[in-house]
């Protein structure tokens, strides 16, 4: 069932987020999820605000809500891959970018996280699939040490009185 003020928790937690009060939004999308059991937005950016308070195993935990709900939405999966890669839980970021390509195969970043949670894992072939997918179309370069050191910069007390 979704109560009345499940449109307005949402909108308030936004409200909050934008305006910079992270606190207050997550208290925000807590009471939109709980108006609305359903709602995939809420655990979305619920998720999204915890990630980025630092808080990654609640964050991982509300999309993983979210995921419940509705198993194919890339950003939900997006960021379970991402916080599961960087605590270490390769296989579950695996299983999470695969998803994502199931659904969209040219899809780079989750090209690019299956190859890193790979290489992570220890697979020496995950570096060439990693090349691979970077190499497409991405320009770069070979770093090279510069041959001449650059000109000092003028000292500070040389600018005094300019202007």
């Amino acid at each position: 069932m979704i109560r009345a003020d499940y449109a307005k928790w949402l909108a308030r937690g936004h409200e909050h987020e934008q305006a910079g009060r992270p606190i207050d939004a997550m208290v925000c999308y807590r009471r939109a999820i709980n108006s609305n059991k359903h709602s995939v937005e809420a655990q979305y950016r619920l998720g999204q605000l915890l990630r980025g308070l630092g808080r990654h195993k609640e964050a991982r935990a509300a999309w993983r809500a979210g995921l419940a709900l509705s198993p194919g939405d890339e950003r939900l999966l997006l960021g379970v891959a991402g916080t599961a890669r960087r605590a270490g839980a390769h296989s579950e970021a695996i299983d999470a970018y695969q998803r994502i390509l199931a659904g969209n195969p040219e899809h780079v970043g989750a090209r690019v996280g299956v190859a890193l949670s790979r290489v992570a894992q220890g697979d020496e072939a995950a570096y060439a699939d990693l090349s691979t997918v970077l190499g497409n179309g991405v320009a770069y370069r070979r770093w090279r040490p510069r041959r001449r050191p650059p000109r000092a910069a003028p000292s500070c007390s040389s600018l005094v009185g300019r202007g």
